[in-house]
């Protein structure tokens, strides 16, 4: 891949095969787009479109012309990869399979042997992640995220018909699917963030056109990002996208000025 894209890869001696998929995208990833699937075309996904009618009453009328036009299909997937714990960065961890780690290298080198919780100076005791004075919360964050605690805590709560004083409703404030999260300042960093979403292009036979990770929403404007970083040239752009926020992205790029390029090639569809 590296040869064929006339880049230079380099990686450390013997690594695993984790670091080196990890590395290997980084450097020739080119940012989820999928070389093998650029202006991918079969009998599925490209139809002929008719721009006028096959049998027309008058002699003296143009034949029909047909053209090709091809569609793409756009979709979040809410799978929750990760990426450094700490406030407002998206960079890789540290460790690509991410087994106790919750930093990038930047955040890692920067905390080094500091207990995980914020502000805290002290250092980490010896094979944790917390100093002495914070070692119990260590201990009590890794108990409630345990699969038999987990799973305890849902048989106790989903038991039907049964109704408690304790487990009466509380409202909650869903995020909206196409809002950004709101800002929390986490206590602690003992585990990494996630991703709220990847969001894919695929042509309709399934063929997967590019990707990307969206950190805190599947909004209209990082949708709008992504098919401009996908599409950059008119002549790329496909004839049709079906999405199931088209009215949102149509109504976003109609209010910041993109439609006036999007509706040269392209037509929104849900």
């Amino acid at each position: 891949i590296a040869q064929a894209s006339g880049v230079m890869f380099e990686t450390n001696d013997n690594p695993s095969i984790d670091d080196l998929t990890h590395d290997a995208f980084a450097v020739l990833g080119e940012g989820g787009a999928v070389r093998l699937s650029d202006k991918h075309t079969c009998s599925e996904c490209t139809q002929e479109c008719k721009a006028v009618a096959d049998f027309l009453p008058a002699a003296n009328d143009a034949p029909a012309v047909l053209a090709m036009v091809n569609m793409v299909v756009m979709d979040g997937i809410v799978m929750g990869p990760t990426h450094c714990a700490f406030d407002n960065c998206t960079k890789p961890l540290s460790n690509a399979c991410g087994k106790g780690e919750s930093f990038c290298q930047i955040h890692e080198r920067e905390f080094h042997n500091h207990c995980r919780v914020r502000d805290c100076q002290n250092n980490k005791f010896e094979g944790t992640q917390a100093c002495q004075e914070h070692h119990n919360d260590r201990h009590l964050y890794r108990q409630s995220r345990t699969k038999s605690s987990l799973a305890g805590v849902q048989r106790m709560l989903n038991r039907p018909n049964e109704h408690l004083a304790w487990n009466s409703e509380v409202p909650r404030n869903v995020q909206p699917h196409d809002e950004d999260a709101p800002e929390v300042e986490n206590e602690n960093y003992f585990s990494p963030g996630c991703y709220y979403c990847v969001e894919t292009i695929c042509a309709p036979c399934g063929v997967v056109i590019a990707w990307v990770k969206f950190a805190k929403s599947e909004s209209p404007t990082n949708i709008l990002k992504f098919m401009e970083d996908t599409f950059p040239d008119e002549s790329t752009r496909p004839d049709y996208i079906c999405i199931d926020k088209a009215c949102l992205v149509l109504r976003t790029s109609i209010q910041n000025g993109s439609w006036d390029e999007w509706c040269k090639t392209s037509k929104l569809m849900v």
